[in-house]
């Protein structure tokens, strides 16, 4: 059985969903250790300015905290830090999480590319090209890195779960199948077919001074996917 894993993928890909399954085996310390205290190992490779963007930066962070024998760590932005993270932990295991792009730039939770946007040298400015061109660009440097051990779709992961399932099994060594029981289809899985509008809060930190709304018509599909093209192609996601 391998002893250390790492998770890596957008935000909203799916990355806690594989970290859940992987608590049946692994240490994730995402539980309360005692009265008026919370410790997560994920906090060692999060402090700010964090452990992603110390890496997209050119550094290498050291690890700040103490690790059990074996343990799984989620951290979306691990998808940029997986070569790192091996030079760290050289028996560990990586899995690069990723779901539809089309799906992905519609989920709510926005604040990976509102913070990491800047790293990436993005140079659409209509809000859902921007997001795509994100997407697109994150994970084809997270490809180009390389050190990534296993690629899971979270399409894959709902529709085809057992196939799946067995594939993280047999990367980690894991012997037993694991109860599947909270892996279920997303509300938002091909939500780029309907009408979607897109709020964000204000937030003085990324310079939004007041709430944003975008309005997206699936009538754009094709436009996006052109945009994303090259890694919604890499990872079979057909033109749609």
């Amino acid at each position: 059985m391998i002893n250390q894993v790492f998770i890596g993928g957008h935000f909203s890909s799916g990355t806690r969903v594989v970290q859940f399954l992987l608590k049946q085996f692994y240490d994730i310390a995402t539980d309360q250790q005692e009265e008026g205290s919370y410790h997560d190992y994920e906090d060692g490779f999060s402090k700010r300015p964090t452990f992603g963007e110390k890496v997209l930066s050119g550094g290498n962070p050291p690890f700040s905290g103490t690790l059990p024998e074996k343990f799984s760590v989620k951290n979306p932005e691990f998808m940029f830090c997986f070569p790192y993270l091996k030079k760290l932990f050289p028996d560990s295991k990586t899995i690069l999480v990723v779901r539809n792009g089309l799906d992905q730039i519609l989920c709510e939770n926005r604040c990976m590319s509102e913070k990491l946007a800047s790293y990436f040298d993005l140079q659409e400015s209509d809000y859902f090209r921007r997001e795509m061109e994100f997407w697109n660009n994150i994970y084809k440097k997270a490809v180009t890195n390389g050190s990534i051990d296993l690629v899971v779709k979270l399409e894959d992961l709902v529709q085809d779960t057992k196939f799946t399932v067995k594939k993280i099994m047999n990367l980690l060594g894991l012997k037993q199948y694991p109860d599947t029981s909270m892996i279920r289809v997303p509300d938002s899985m091909s939500v780029f077919n309907i009408h979607h509008t897109i709020t964000l809060p204000a937030n003085a930190a990324v310079g939004r001074m007041q709430e944003e709304s975008h309005v997206y018509n699936p009538s754009r599909r094709k436009e996006l996917y052109e945009v994303g093209k090259q890694m919604m192609d890499y990872f079979g996601y057909e033109n749609i």
